[in-house]
């Protein structure tokens, strides 16, 4: 019994350290500061998002942004999820998109590594997943009707029905397919210049 004790003692003791520490690094105002390490999905989103909108990443920004990508790049010319993550469909080909909207020219080895993965993968960008789907139609690059939508109507399935969109779909993924294929039909047709400009891996 006393075993036992001095583990739950050791364990409280440890409790309260990791407390008393966290709350040292507490901003007065509040919050927390720390890195977050992830993967280039979100400045791809952002890349994207800005050339849309016609208000493109100014230019003396690019250099970084570039040199990101660069510095997160996989052996196999590529990015994954997370950085000890193996390569990702989903990742390069928002990767590759930004990069061209960025101005990298298709023929920087950067931009031509990651066009030559996506082309070995089965399927090649026609294999990307929904979220992928979704940001290339945004980007007029792909038929919005490639996405795989979930009727709207789907949500007033009650929640603990497995069949339902709540009852297996936890991300927020299954919004993006709803709102992909009403709220941005327009928007891709009239965004299919790019893909006459050439700019598909």
């Amino acid at each position: 019994m006393s075993e036992v004790r001095t583990m739950v003692d050791e364990q409280r003791e440890s409790h309260r350290r990791a407390v008393s520490y966290l709350l040292s690094q507490q901003h007065d105002s509040g919050l927390w500061e720390g890195e977050m390490v992830w993967n280039t999905m979100i400045l791809s989103q952002y890349v994207i998002v800005r050339a849309i909108i016609h208000r493109p990443v100014p230019q003396g920004v690019r250099p970084a942004m570039i040199q990101h990508y660069r510095s997160t790049s996989t052996d196999h010319g590529c990015w994954g999820l997370h950085p000890e993550s193996g390569p990702s469909l989903y990742c390069t080909v928002l990767a590759y998109l930004a990069l061209r909207l960025l101005g990298v020219p298709p023929e920087d080895p950067l931009a031509a590594r990651a066009a030559t993965w996506i082309r070995a993968c089965s399927g090649g960008v026609r294999a990307v997943p929904s979220w992928g789907k979704f940001w290339l139609a945004v980007a007029g690059l792909s038929d919005y009707r490639a996405m795989a939508p979930i009727p709207p109507e789907a949500f007033l399935m009650p929640g603990q029905n497995l069949a339902g969109p709540l009852g297996i779909a936890w991300t927020a993924a299954t919004p993006v397919r709803i709102s992909g294929n009403s709220s941005f039909t327009t928007l891709t047709k009239s965004m299919s210049r790019w893909a006459s400009a050439g700019w598909s891996p």
